[in-house]
């Protein structure tokens, strides 16, 4: 007897809604992972979209949040520095987490991607 088994287009098994959305769930690890194993065209966009959105703001925030506290040690200027670049990377991390919730969401409800690498001919 043969067994029925839902389609479902990608290869874990999923739905492709859902891995859609859980090419964000943890930003760049979710992407990487969905990415070297999916063979779904849709998913593996998404997965790309993740990666190129999130290490960037990633390494910002980083960069600034060491300079923040780089700058914070240093007596009076540097600390309103500290505190002007740590402003900066509070605003960047609160950008992330937006683009984050958004992009999960646009993922759940539709299969549009903002960003994609270039094609290789």
């Amino acid at each position: 007897m043969k067994q029925l088994q839902p389609r479902t287009g990608t290869s874990l098994g999923f739905s492709e809604r859902a891995e859609r959305v859980l090419a964000y769930l943890v930003p760049v690890l979710s992407g990487a992972f969905l990415l070297a194993v999916e063979k779904n065209r849709s998913v593996r966009r998404h997965a790309w979209q993740s990666i190129i959105v999130f290490v960037p703001i990633f390494v910002i925030w980083l960069l600034l949040s060491g300079l923040a506290g780089l700058f914070g040690q240093i007596w009076i200027i540097g600390g309103l520095l500290g505190l002007l670049i740590g402003l900066v990377a509070t605003l960047v991390k609160w950008i992330g987490i937006a683009l984050w919730v958004l992009l999960m969401v646009i993922a759940f409800m539709v299969d549009v991607v903002f960003i994609q690498p270039k094609k290789r001919y």
